[in-house]
């Protein structure tokens, strides 16, 4: 199945063999280039993480498959029967490598990781096998096909690693009963994407029949209703009357009446007396030769 001749086939052999007797996380990318015989740049250059080298896995799977249905051309001439071949035949091809996968998809810490990538790259097989089956695998049809093929293959991978009978009767069992059921709902499936296709058709030419007959009606009828415009009038317009701007009102506006002032009192204050005052006589008793009240003497 795998080209070991190329550097990619030699990488994916190698991890496979490794995954053998090792968990899926006890698998470094160091114990793959060094059972591989690369550098880590060399493995850095062809993939990008193990789960890229496990798709990478998936697609040479699928490449295998193509070339053993084109060696091996089916005579089965029901669609039926030959999906049943390739499925049969995919499985076939990854047998070396079912121990392996097998201890991977009991990896209880990355059984959904895995399952996840695989199932990832199983939708884009499930294309390239019904092409190798001989059934359309585009367009809506296509689609819902690919879809139910690849809930099918899910459930008969399982089957398939816990079938330990060589001849892996119970596997082609389980597949042979599934196609069967299967293809009553592909034909149920087709039936109704036929319908889903007419009607969206029938849809699509009434919306542009009503669109193009909405445009032949509006046309004449904007051409034989509609009046001729008016001229623009060119006469010059009066220009409106401007009327006088109100001018301020410049009459002096009356000053608030200033209250006067108080002014200080300015009554002459009392001035002193200043007549000399008459000192009283502490002595009433008249000097000698003194008359009284001043007068001389007289003699």
């Amino acid at each position: 199945m795998l080209d070991q001749s190329t550097r990619s086939g030699r990488i994916i052999a190698a991890m496979m063999r490794l995954a053998d007797d090792r968990s899926w996380r006890g698998i470094s990318l160091q114990d793959i280039a060094a059972e591989s015989g690369a550098s880590l740049g060399d493995l850095h250059e062809a993939f990008a993480s193990k789960t890229d080298i496990l798709a990478a896995f998936s697609k040479a799977a699928d490449a295998a498959i193509l070339k053993k249905m084109r060696d091996e051309a089916s005579d089965e001439d029901r669609p039926r029967d030959r999906l049943f071949d390739v499925i049969m035949t995919r499985l076939e091809v990854m047998s070396p490598y079912k121990p392996a996968l097998k201890r991977m998809m009991e990896d209880d810490q990355c059984r959904y990781v895995l399952s996840e990538t695989l199932m990832r790259q199983a939708l884009s097989s499930q294309y390239w096998m019904l092409s190798a089956a001989g059934i359309p695998a585009e367009g809506a049809k296509g689609v819902a096909r690919r879809a139910g093929l690849l809930s099918l293959y899910r459930t008969i991978f399982s089957i398939w690693l816990n079938d330990d009978d060589p001849g892996l009767a119970k596997t082609m069992a389980a597949l042979d009963r599934r196609l069967r059921r299967g293809e009553t709902w592909l034909i149920r499936a087709d039936a109704i994407c036929d319908r889903i296709t007419t009607i969206l058709c029938a849809c699509k030419r009434s919306g542009k029949r009503d669109a193009d007959e909405a445009g032949g009606a509006t046309e004449p009828d904007r051409e034989s209703d509609t009046e001729p415009e008016a001229e623009p009038d060119t006469q010059p317009q009066a220009e409106p009357e401007a009327e006088p701007e109100a001018k301020p009102d410049t009459e002096p506006q009356a000053k608030p009446e200033a209250e006067p002032e108080a002014k200080p009192d300015t009554e002459p204050k009392a001035e002193p007396d200043t007549q000399p005052e008459v000192d009283a006589d502490p002595d009433p008793t008249p000097t000698p030769g003194a008359s009284p009240r001043g007068k001389p003497n007289g003699g």
